[in-house]
């Protein structure tokens, strides 16, 4: 999509949405530039919403932000992608940063939380360093599981005197009708709990069923030990 035909839909979809919940913003912008997550690679960012600094430095101002939408991220991203949704990913993007206005405004940050804990399950997953607890900014499940970034964490704590046999052979372990099994463990990651290990599992309903997560993960926990979370 051209960048004339882009800030075109991108407003039309912006003006669409009720003028109660657009109070506040004080610019909407298209850059036709890009954007990325310097810590990642190929991490384009569509757009973000950032305070109106100018504004909220008088006193007493109330909350107000500009949002902007990057047209060249959107380029790179729909270069690889023949199926590129333009209006789809368009309209996701404003809502997306519209909600972090509004939350703001609120007094909260519920996505801004959930976008941090995005950026901590990605650097566990390209071996960048993580926070060790960052699975616990999710859905708690009960019984040591948390739904995280479309994920399954299973918390699992092992006795001490079985940590060694994690190297020897592949371990089960069971959370309701979920069995993970994780393979495994390299000798030289054992002295460095916890460990998030990526696990197969299956389910009591079937490999069919329709399921809130997309991969379990194992965080494994060597017992007797002091953990600060």
């Amino acid at each position: 999509m051209e960048l004339s035909d882009f800030a075109r839909r991108a407003l039309e979809h912006y003006n669409a949405i009720p003028a109660r919940f657009r109070e506040g913003v004080s610019a909407f912008v298209v850059d036709p530039g890009s954007r990325s997550n310097e810590e990642f690679e190929e991490s384009w960012i569509y757009g973000w919403c950032e305070p109106d600094d100018a504004i909220m430095a008088i006193p007493g101002a109330p909350v107000t932000s500009r949002i902007t939408l990057f047209h060249g991220s959107f380029v790179n991203i729909a270069a690889d992608d023949p199926d590129f949704d333009w209006d789809g990913e368009l309209w996701e993007t404003i809502r997306h940063e519209l909600q972090h206005h509004l939350e703001w405004r609120a007094g909260d940050d519920h996505l801004g939380d959930e976008d941090d804990l995005q950026d901590e399950n990605e650097r566990r997953v390209t071996g960048l360093p993580f926070a060790p607890d960052f699975h616990r900014m999710g859905l708690a499940l009960g019984d040591g599981a948390w739904l995280a970034d479309g994920d399954l964490f299973l918390e699992v704590v092992v006795p001490s005197k079985a940590w060694p046999a994690l190297a020897l052979a592949p371990s089960t372990h069971r959370w309701g009708a979920v069995e993970a099994v994780v393979d495994p463990i390299p000798e030289d990651l054992l002295g460095d709990p916890p460990i998030f290990a990526d696990a197969d599992f299956t389910t009591a309903d079937g490999p069919d069923a329709l399921l809130p997560w997309h991969d379990v993960v194992v965080v494994l926990r060597r017992g007797g030990r002091w953990w600060p979370w």
